[in-house]
Formats: C-alpha cells, structure tokens, sequence
C-alpha cells in the first residue's frame, strides 16, 4: 500500500523523538520506544554505542527514503509496520537511519513500537543490503535484526 500523509508525519515525529533522545543521551527515553516484546531483549550497552557513534552536533535531518508502509489484516486483528529511511547530518558525520517501527498490532499490543534502529555512516549505507555482509540479506532471504543495530560500531573506533 502506497503511504498516506499520516504516515509520513509518524515517521518524521518518531525519528525526531529518537534525535531528541540521543542529544540528551536519554537511555529509558530510546528504551521506550522499542516495542515491549524487543524492549526485554535491549541491551543498555547497544544504547551506550548508539550515544558513542553519533559523533559531533547536530545540524540538520532529511528523510532519505519511505515510509514504507506494510498493513495487513488476519482473523480481524490488524498489523501496520512502517519502515523509513533518514540521513543525519552533524558537525563531524553523516549517518544513515533505517527504523522499522510497528505501529499498530491489535492482535498483540505489546508488539506495537520500534522493532529496529539500524545507523550506519552514510557512507556504509549499501552494505546493509549486501547478502556478504548478512546484514539485512543472506543469499536473497531477509534477515531479521531487531533492537538497536550499529553493524559497523568496531569499525568505526
């Protein structure tokens, strides 16, 4: 389904809630926002890279991609996740955000929030889609990452 303009303001307003809270570096703020089935498996240490990688201060964001939007309805329950795409800029770097974020789960409520916070350098952006470095592909088959996901962490210290 093609995205309506309602979307596209969550996305916008959820990726300026996740900005806000690295800039005050607020932990339970990230936390929150995972939904309750992925926040029970979030480790306080991915949130302490996530604040270590975003190096520099904030100067603007642009959305790079989406929202791709995927509705569905089973036996009544209803499910829409939204995927987007955002470039950070800051006084150092550029990043790359991919979020997946379930906004509605009917059928499981505690399944309704951030599934993924994936942030690459802008320019490792392509990587992520490479089946080599099985990230979110391997041999054509989409690969599941959830929390938060800092793929190229080690590489950058």
């Amino acid at each position: 389904m093609l995205f309506r303009n309602g979307d596209e303001k969550y996305a916008n307003k959820r990726f300026q809630d996740i900005l806000s809270a690295i800039e005050k570096k607020d932990k339970n703020k990230i936390i929150s926002m995972f939904s309750g089935s992925i926040r029970s498996n979030l480790g306080e240490g991915d949130i302490d890279k996530l604040f270590d990688f975003i190096v520099g201060n904030v100067e603007k964001w642009e959305k790079r991609g989406g929202p791709g939007v995927s509705e569905s309805v089973n036996s009544g329950e209803k499910s829409k996740t939204i995927n987007s795409y955002y470039n950070l800029y800051t006084t150092e770097e550029t990043y790359f955000f991919f979020i997946e974020d379930c906004q509605i789960n009917t059928a499981d409520t505690n399944g309704e929030g951030l599934i993924l916070l994936l942030v690459v350098k802008e320019e490792d952006r392509m990587k992520i889609y490479d089946d080599n470095q099985k990230i979110l592909f391997d041999n054509g088959n989409k690969l599941s990452p959830y929390g938060v996901y800092i793929p190229f962490y080690e590489d950058a210290k």
